[in-house]
């Protein structure tokens, strides 16, 4: 009965001749008892690329999430002071191969005719 070995998985940095520091994954196998290749063998590829990547996109998820918090606080640039807002809204759904262009534009349009009818004004082309 053969007995296959365990692949040994492994993540580690190596410094580079120019002072990098360059990752690399692999997976190991132990052919010890192998008498023509009496050593470990290991199969790696550099991946540095791909955790700096991982690491911009984490940074960038968590900008966002904290941007998309939303503030209970009241806001005012004069302390003591209510500022009212309101707000035109045009809610469209980008249609089937539209032209970007001509989308923002039809929004536009939409929120400005909201703005026309008036206060707390919802306008759709639906």
């Amino acid at each position: 009965m053969l007995v296959k070995k365990a692949l040994i998985p492994n993540v580690f940095r190596i410094r580079h001749k120019n002072g990098t520091e360059r990752i690399f994954e692999g997976v190991g196998n132990n052919l010890l008892d192998n008498p023509i290749v009496a050593g470990f063998v290991m199969n790696v590829h550099d991946i540095t690329e791909r955790k700096r990547m991982e690491k911009e996109l984490a940074e960038s998820e968590n900008k966002y999430r904290e941007l998309s918090i939303i503030d209970k606080e009241i806001f005012s640039p004069v302390p003591g002071r209510d500022i009212h807002v309101t707000v035109s809204i045009g809610p469209a759904q980008h249609k089937l191969q539209e032209d970007v262009k001509v989308f923002v534009h039809r929004v536009d349009q939409l929120m400005y005719q909201g703005k026309k009818n008036g206060k707390d004004r919802v306008c759709s082309d639906s």
